[in-house]
């Protein structure tokens, strides 16, 4: 399977512990993503 469109993000000074590290830029990050899945 592919991927019609891809979405990469970059959390400036963050290892392999996202959740752990960056807590608020990873759910700001996915509520966005999410965000723009939902209105298209």
């Amino acid at each position: 399977m592919a991927a019609a469109e891809v979405t990469a993000v970059r959390l400036e000074g963050v290892g392999h512990l996202v959740a752990q590290e960056a807590p608020e830029a990873l759910s700001a990050a996915l509520l966005a993503f999410v965000d723009r899945v939902d209105h298209g």
